[in-house]
């Protein structure tokens, strides 16, 4: 469904899904576009960036004759039918989007506050067009896995979910990826600055100077509490929350199906492994799933049951397929705009994740962040 409606008609064409990325720094270079350029589904229409850099670079590479500076320029193009958002900062150029039809996928977080996010969800059910969040994690087949079997687990003792994540240059070397140089500094940090300004606001004056950790959580605990949600349902209130500075914070969350799941989420660890994972622990069985680092397709996420048997404990790994979560997030969109599926990764979930991300933080105690107390050697 597009945003809380319900999923727009099929769209009949007869030629590939023309699609416009919008935003190509590293996860366009690194994921979307190789994908795209791979699936029959689609075809890379027109590409945008502020950076004349990047979006010549991807031009060249992908042989895309139509080159845009101005996300409006873009949507203006009437052989662009779909866009994907791989921009900073979404809301601009999410409305945009919606606002002239077409299809749209926005990288995580959808916004960075929760009015934001809900124009978002109500401006796509106005105009009726398919909009998913870039919620990969949830099409990893592992996770898929991890999700189909938690009906069996009967009642669920303890949830959780947790995110240390780890170094983000594992892929440095694989892709060959432009690093845009021309940027304008005082734009960039025009941009800090209003995306700083949203997030105080979201947090009123008890929490504003928490804004760094709403940041980070958003920026890369989005994907767990859209996890949490899908796994365990819907956080209806915050049991208790507690932080170290602006890069890590714990929190104890209460779901509308009557599951207590901690959650653990920080960043900036310097872990050579891939720190994230779920786990629920029934009366009878425990299962996990472990996720692959994100940006190497060849990894896969795996899922580790333990249950007990006549002749004693059992344990079975199971990794998950070799096929990339951003390909099957494709896969869907694909599905959605050509039969009228409903996503899975809906505008209505990412506006209830970055609620929930705004309520987390508003849990903790009033006041500046304490510092991070130093690591004992």
């Amino acid at each position: 469904m597009s945003g809380t409606g319900a999923p727009p008609p099929a769209t009949p064409l007869d030629h590939p899904i023309r699609v416009g990325v919008i935003g190509c720094g590293e996860i366009a270079q690194v994921m979307h576009l190789p994908n795209l350029r791979a699936m029959p589904e689609f075809a890379i229409a027109a590409v945008c960036d502020l950076s004349a850099v990047n979006a010549g670079h991807v031009a060249e590479t992908y042989g895309v004759a139509s080159v845009y500076r101005d996300h409006r320029e873009l949507l203006a193009d009437p052989e662009v039918d779909a866009v994907i958002v791989a921009t900073y900062e979404h809301g601009e150029v999410a409305r945009d989007a919606i606002a002239a039809g077409k299809h749209v996928l926005i990288e995580k977080p959808v916004a960075f506050t929760p009015d934001e996010a809900r124009e978002l969800v109500e401006l796509a059910e106005r105009h009726d067009v398919v909009a998913l969040v870039g919620y990969m994690k949830v099409y990893d087949e592992a996770f898929e896995s991890f999700a189909s079997q938690l009906a069996g687990i009967g009642r669920v003792r303890s949830a959780t979910v947790h995110d240390l994540a780890g170094r983000f240059d594992r892929h440095h070397g694989v892709f060959d990826v432009s690093r845009a140089t021309d940027l304008d500094p005082a734009l960039m940090e025009q941009t800090r600055q209003r995306v700083e300004a949203q997030l105080r606001a979201a947090l009123g004056p008890d929490h504003e100077e928490r804004h760094g950790l709403l940041h980070n959580l958003l920026m890369l605990g989005s994907h767990d509490l859209a996890v949490l949600r899908t796994a365990f349902g819907a956080v209806d209130r915050v049991e208790f929350a507690s932080a170290q500075g602006d890069d890590t914070v714990f929190a104890v969350l209460h779901t509308e199906r009557g599951i207590l799941c901690t959650l653990t989420v920080g960043i900036f660890t310097n872990y050579g492994w891939w720190d994230e994972w779920a786990q629920v622990n029934g009366d009878d069985v425990d299962l996990r799933v472990d996720f692959p680092y994100p940006y190497l397709p060849n990894e896969r996420g795996v899922v580790t049951r333990r249950s007990t048997t006549d002749l004693g404990p059992a344990t079975t790994v199971a990794p998950g397929g070799f096929g990339s979560a951003f390909r099957h997030e494709l896969e869907h969109f694909a599905d959605c705009i050509l039969t009228g599926a409903a996503p899975r990764t809906s505008l209505a979930g990412g506006l209830a994740d970055t609620e929930t991300a705004v309520a987390i933080i508003k849990a903790l105690p009033p006041g500046a962040p304490a510092s991070t107390p130093p690591t004992e050697k």
